[in-house]
């Protein structure tokens, strides 16, 4: 392994943040990185990012990777906690096969963690992919910093969903995962499951341009490049308070436009305005109210 690859890009995650005890919630896509691919063999590329991290934030910091499953949703495929490989790719991939690393039990939307934190994440968490007491909610109490790496195609990262989750908005429902057999080292596991997905039976079009643009604007993204790849990173805590005003005045801010909902069906489903007009007479005639 070349010594000075692995201290450029240490370099790299200490400029975006990624410091001594800090939590580090990272997605990648190894892709981009050719001339890091070129100096050292492909297979040796997530060792080099992993201990570089693990250099970077030191015995008190934590990983955390999005070990997702999503075939599981797609297909029905069984999910077992100890052996099913993530869809994310090579360096999840990479960390999740570590010895001392922990991951959240959830058929799709589950976390890899190593360091201090990594049970505290993952244990015990709640049935929902972002609900209250989620991974990814336990992560908004500590210090977390977001890095994307590899991943050029915008500024968003997996904390969007979590806050359209947690915003309530309209164009999403909670589907059941009963249909995906769920195990732990072979021993099946009986919970209801749950994640948080888009209505598919409307135009539901994410669009995150203007998303990035605020971002951008913000000043409080940090950006880097490393052997070809881009990187960029934002305080998660920065990032919530940037993207819950937009919202809470503009539920469809995250879409490239309003959803066309139609009447009597989810989720506008309901009695119609003329249903629940109710008259009364008052003392300065019929007044209409709506329910």
């Amino acid at each position: 392994m070349r010594s000075d690859l692995g201290k450029s890009l240490l370099d790299v995650f200490l400029s975006l943040g990624a410091t001594s005890g800090k939590t580090i919630f990272i997605q990648a896509g190894l892709v981009q990185f050719i001339e890091a691919a070129r100096k050292i063999q492909s297979k040796y590329l997530p060792k080099l990012i992993i201990d570089c991290l693990l250099c970077a934030i030191g015995d008190q910091g934590t990983i955390v990777m999005p070990s997702f499953t999503t075939n599981c949703a797609r297909k029905g495929l069984p999910f077992d906690l100890k052996h099913t490989p993530s869809d994310a790719g090579s360096l999840v991939e990479y960390l999740r096969k570590q010895p001392r690393s922990c991951r959240s039990l959830h058929p799709v939307n589950s976390v890899v963690a190593f360091g201090r934190l990594a049970h505290a994440f993952t244990e015990e968490v709640s049935l929902g992919s972002y609900s209250w007491d989620s991974p990814f909610d336990r992560m908004t109490l500590e210090d977390t910093v977001v890095i994307c790496m590899g991943m050029p195609s915008n500024l968003s990262n997996s904390f969007s969903h979590y806050a359209e989750t947690k915003a309530s908005l309209p164009y999403l429902y909670n589907k059941i995962l009963d249909y995906i057999p769920v195990s732990i080292d072979g021993n099946p596991v009986f919970k209801d499951f749950y994640m948080t997905v888009r209505y598919l039976d409307y135009d539901v079009s994410p669009d995150r341009s203007k998303h990035d643009h605020l971002m951008r604007q913000s000043g409080l993204m940090r950006f880097a490049k490393w052997c070809g790849g881009l990187f960029y990173a934002i305080s998660l805590a920065d990032y919530l308070n940037i993207l819950k005003p937009q919202l809470k005045k503009d539920p469809y801010f995250l879409l490239s436009h309003p959803p066309v909902f139609r009447g009597n069906e989810r989720p506008s489903d309901g009695c119609t305005y003329h249903e629940v007009s109710i008259n009364k007479i008052g003392d300065k005639g019929i007044n209409h109210e709506r329910i």
